[in-house]
């Protein structure tokens, strides 16, 4: 997990670095904390919370960390594939450009890069032999979003996003007993099926937001 994050911290440097040529806003938030409920019903079911923090009136960068516990596991109906023990970790960091200016406020682009690990253990055969599996992802997206209050009279925010990229999946092993793991008969659509693979990537949430400081 830290070589990950070391990865993200890496692809957002360039953009810590814009030059500061727009002021913020006096009164305008800064912080935004979210909470994203659709990462409950994820294929690696988790956790996730987030913090926007604005940069100039039109840029802002949002690190997201997503921690999915073992009993969290078999909730999700699109699940295929499952471990026993699993604990999954998911870190994302956003760079955002709104289209309107003095204001976190309507649509916006932004650029993501992502990590997720995923720990667990699977008995093949017999109880004896409990193998440990390990999936680590690695990613990006482009996406495009919105993100408006619920209406005049709440702090409360919404953000939807919709986005494409690609993900590196690499799902190994370990042997258990001095056996090396084989995939059951029939398990090609397993999540955790053993493989390395580069392939395309959609993303779709829904967050919700609320400021911290300033008048939203």
């Amino acid at each position: 997990m830290p070589h990950f994050i070391g990865y993200l911290l890496l692809f957002l440097l360039p953009f810590s670095t814009v030059a500061q040529d727009s002021l913020l806003v006096p009164g305008q938030p800064k912080w935004f904390i979210k909470w994203n409920p659709l990462s409950l019903l994820d294929t690696e079911s988790m956790f996730q919370i987030s913090a926007e923090h604005r940069i100039t009136k039109r840029t802002a960068i949002q690190a997201e960390l997503g921690y999915g516990p073992p009993f969290l596991s078999s909730i999700s109906p699109l699940n295929n594939g499952s471990l026993d023990h699993r604990q999954a970790w998911r870190l994302r960091m956003e760079y955002r450009l709104y289209r309107l200016r003095d204001s976190q406020k309507g649509r916006y682009w932004a650029l993501e890069a992502f990590a997720m690990t995923v720990n667990g253990t699977r008995v093949i055969f017999i109880d004896t032999l409990l193998f440990p599996i390990h999936k680590r992802v690695l990613g990006g997206h482009v996406k495009a979003g919105i993100q408006r209050p619920f209406g005049r009279q709440t702090r409360f925010y919404y953000d939807f996003y919709a986005g494409l990229g690609l993900r590196y999946n690499h799902t190994f092993a370990d042997p258990a007993n001095g056996l090396p793991y084989i995939h059951p008969v029939g398990g090609w659509f397993d999540l955790y099926r053993p493989r390395n693979y580069l392939a395309p990537s959609v993303t779709i949430g829904l967050k919700l937001a609320y400021p911290l400081n300033g008048s939203a």
